[in-house]
């Protein structure tokens, strides 16, 4: 498991690679282009087991997005599987988990189920939807519908169109717990992302008290500052707020590193 360049998590994991298209969303997947250039095809869902013990080999308290190359509720990722996967997140539960979703219905069954059979689910698993335009807010609905989760977030990455306020207070993201914004990246002709469709995310998160991440603004060009796709400031700074239980897993990690010295 190899440090992530996703801003807002320390690793990725991957237990499972390759998945299909859902939506607009996903038409320039980075995921893909990398498997491509690797002579894989991306549209074949594998398992990787050989991968699945790597959270509880990595010692210090880490941010996990679980992941990063499929969706681990993919119709082609068998129940057992996932529950193999549930089963090694809670024999390491120094990590957080973040588990993002563009097929929230399959995860409300799955996490109901689970959770019916084992009482709850841990704080420190964080389970997000991705959506890219109005078109798709109901995936925030569903993910509302997941009972037993604690942390919900929204990944608005690549925001391909304006969502006004009046829509996003009628799905009720003023009640997530975290609100991530993003263009498209590593592209030489990204989606455009327009300036007020980011700050309206911001405006928004700081009225309601949303801990607000601005990812990029997309592109292939790397930044000066910060070394980002198409830069990451928002109106002149940088908005990487986590949620407070990241602060924990912040105070965990320094004292794990002053145990090692």
């Amino acid at each position: 498991m190899g440090k992530s360049k996703i801003e807002w998590c320390d690793y990725s994991w991957n237990p499972v690679w390759g998945c299909t298209k859902v939506s607009p969303g996903c038409d320039n997947c980075y995921a893909e282009r990398i498997t491509k250039r690797q002579g894989r095809d991306f549209s074949q869902v594998r398992l990787l087991e050989h991968k699945l013990r790597e959270p509880i080999s990595l010692r210090a308290p880490s941010m996990i997005f679980v992941n990063a190359f499929s969706d681990l509720y993919h119709h082609e990722v068998p129940e057992e599987y996932r529950r193999r996967i549930y089963e090694i997140m809670r024999a390491a539960p120094r990590h957080i988990y973040q588990v993002l979703t563009k097929r929230p219905r399959l995860m409300r069954d799955s996490l109901n189920a689970y959770a019916r059979e084992t009482g709850s689910l841990p704080a420190n698993w964080w389970f997000g939807v991705s959506v890219e335009s109005p078109q798709f807010l109901w995936r925030i609905d569903e993910l509302f519908t997941v009972n037993p989760i604690t942390f919900k977030f929204v990944s608005f990455e690549p925001l391909l169109e304006n969502i006004p306020m009046h829509e996003l207070l009628h799905h009720q993201i003023n009640l997530l717990d975290w609100i991530i914004v993003g263009g498209e990246s590593d592209l030489r002709s990204p989606r455009p992302m327009d300036a007020e469709w980011a700050t309206t995310f911001r405006d928004f998160a700081l009225q309601f008290k949303v801990p607000f991440f601005f990812k990029q603004w997309g592109g292939r060009r790397k930044c000066e500052c910060h070394h980002a796709w198409g830069c990451r400031l928002l109106q002149g700074r940088l908005w990487d707020e986590f949620p407070m239980i990241a602060g924990i897993l912040n105070e965990a990690r320094h004292q794990w590193k002053w145990a090692k010295k």
